[in-house]
């Protein structure tokens, strides 16, 4: 029994969900109330794709704007995916069905719904201040382990 018990902890110690949370790539100026993406906007939900190709998302989350889906859509449309829509004034909810997960997951919000979702996921505070209007490069990724504190990094696409 107790090499039945160390076994299990070891299998799901070493089992690690990694959620990676992004703003949505640069938006035009129209339409005004729900705009689309720029053409830079496109190419860098292209590379975020290229990036997250093999990293086995299993799952996408999005509010319900136009830029946000359509920054996951590369993603999805490739990997046959359904993007799941969040509610921004609900994202205690979302972060805490996040942490029961054990898919691999990607969150597109807006430069002032990642923080909480970053930190909350992370549980510490890894970003300290909304983002910057025109900062549209920082991709968060937060990797969970069963046990133990969660580990964070930022990386630029």
């Amino acid at each position: 029994m107790k090499y039945l018990t160390l076994l299990l902890f070891l299998f799901l110690g070493s089992c690690t969900t990694n959620f990676y949370v992004v703003r949505h790539a640069e938006k035009s100026s129209y339409p005004k109330e729900n705009p689309e993406l720029t053409e830079e906007g496109k190419d860098r939900a292209e590379r975020l794709r290229v990036i997250l190709l093999k990293k086995k998302i299993k799952e996408v989350y999005s509010t319900n704007t136009t830029r946000t889906i359509n920054t996951a859509k590369p993603l999805t449309e490739l990997k046959d995916l359904k993007i799941k829509i969040y509610e921004v004034k609900n994202q205690n909810d979302l972060i805490v069905n996040l942490k029961k997960s054990r898919k691999n997951t990607l969150i597109v919000g807006h430069s002032n719904t990642l923080r909480p979702i970053v930190n909350g996921l992370a549980e510490k505070e890894v970003l300290k201040k909304d983002l910057e209007d025109m900062e549209y490069n920082k991709l968060f990724i937060i990797k969970r382990k069963a046990f133990g504190k969660p580990k964070s990094e930022v990386i630029e696409y």
